[in-house]
């Protein structure tokens, strides 16, 4: 019995390992990722360039998503608002 939750024990501890890991690995690449799109977006449009910098710094502080996802939502409506006039223009031209 007690040898039973030893080793149950156990398999929780590893499978937590494990999770942890896997978080700590996307939240890498979640920060790659935003570090790319900022690069990429950079002079676009100044709006988003300071929300995607805040994001970075976010990202840099803390690895707590629920921390971030303000700052992922008000990028992602910058992005939004700008695709939205990008599409207008794009209209206007055809």
């Amino acid at each position: 019995m007690q040898q039973d939750l030893k080793q149950q024990l156990i398999e929780a501890v590893t499978a937590r390992k494990t999770l942890e890991r896997t978080y700590e690995n996307q939240f890498k690449l979640l920060a790659q990722f935003v570090l790319r799109l900022s690069l990429l977006c950079k002079g676009i449009d100044l709006e988003l360039d300071n929300r995607l910098a805040k994001l970075r710094t976010e990202l840099a502080k803390s690895t707590d998503l629920e921390k971030l996802l303000p700052f992922i939502e008000e990028t992602s409506n910058s992005l939004q608002s700008l695709e939205k006039n990008n599409n207008k223009i794009s209209d206007r031209c055809n």
